[in-house]
């Protein structure tokens, strides 16, 4: 079984010591480094993506981040690739968390 493993990206960090612009452009490269993740796994034919720690900010978690989540992993369905979300502190999860640890795929 091959796997690829990533952790604690930190989607939607505010980058409070950054000017706005830059943080915005920082938290864009957090976007596109998990796009280049989910790319990688399918070139590389892994059998599962596994991502355990933050995969973004629960304070500042947005429609849209969920929506580009569900994006970006569904993506790769069509490969049936698994996807294991295992994220830091499951008990302190928001109600309305996007991810659940669970396998998906």
């Amino acid at each position: 079984m091959r796997l690829l493993h990533f952790a604690d990206l930190h989607l939607d960090t505010p980058f409070k010591w950054a000017k706005p612009q830059h943080a915005h452009q920082r938290r864009r490269a957090l976007r596109t480094t998990l796009e280049t993740i989910c790319r990688l796994a399918e070139e590389r034919q892994v059998d599962a993506l596994t991502c355990a720690g933050d995969l973004y900010e629960h304070d500042r978690f947005t429609p849209d981040t969920a929506k580009f989540l569900r994006d970006t992993f569904s993506a790769l369905a069509p490969r049936n690739l698994s996807r294991c979300l295992s994220p830091v502190g499951v008990k302190r999860l928001p109600f309305r968390s996007p991810v659940r640890p669970v396998w998906v795929g």
